[in-house]
């Protein structure tokens, strides 16, 4: 008979799931805000997340505005990415404008990481200003712009009138529409062919 070479071990329970939590580095990459909670406390935050929270608790603090006046569901992400915590999380998808050029759209989606996990909630902030202005960088490298033509750009794809752009660049607003024009003729061909 020959000896056993793995010893048998006493049966024990099933070992328990430890709680799921994500590599931050997952979402670190990432240039929307993401963040991962639970109804009441913040499991993982981005920097983008805290970024986005930071400047709207700051900026309802120094504008002594209360939580009314920046959309309940934001605000209450904010807090949790803020504090770590909140009562209990009730959001919904949506736009939502915070300021009449700060628009930030939040994406939800309650899942569970396991089977037989608790649900967690993945929010997904996108600042929509943020995103058009990574677009006209983008789009000035494409096209080759100048640095002009792409400060001009940027400020056009984020909204502004060229009144404003002229008032912000400390040009003429003739200028600015020179630009514009130069702009879309490096661009049309482009479009064209697509």
């Amino acid at each position: 008979m020959t000896p056993n070479m793995f010893p048998t071990k006493p049966p024990t329970k099933p070992p328990t799931k430890p709680p799921i939590t994500p590599p931050i580095s997952l979402f670190e990459s990432l240039l929307d805000g993401v963040l991962i909670a639970t109804e009441t406390e913040l499991i993982v935050a981005n920097d983008a997340a805290r970024q986005i929270c930071t400047v709207l608790w700051h900026r309802a603090q120094s504008e002594r505005r209360s939580p009314l006046q920046v959309p309940t569901d934001i605000w209450q992400v904010c807090q949790l990415v803020t504090t770590g915590h909140v009562d209990k999380l009730t959001v919904q998808d949506g736009e939502y404008f915070v300021e009449p050029r700060q628009q930030i759209r939040m994406r939800s989606h309650w899942m569970t990481l396991a089977e037989g996990d608790r649900p967690y909630l993945l929010v997904i902030l996108e600042d929509q200003d943020s995103l058009r202005r990574r677009a006209a960088r983008a789009e000035a490298r494409r096209f080759r712009l100048t640095r002009r033509e792409t400060e001009i750009w940027e400020l056009h794809r984020a909204g502004h009138s060229r009144q404003e752009i002229a008032d912000l660049c400390y040009i003429t607003l003739e200028t600015v529409k020179k630009h514009l024009k130069s702009v879309r003729a490096k661009i049309e061909p482009w479009e064209a062919a697509g």
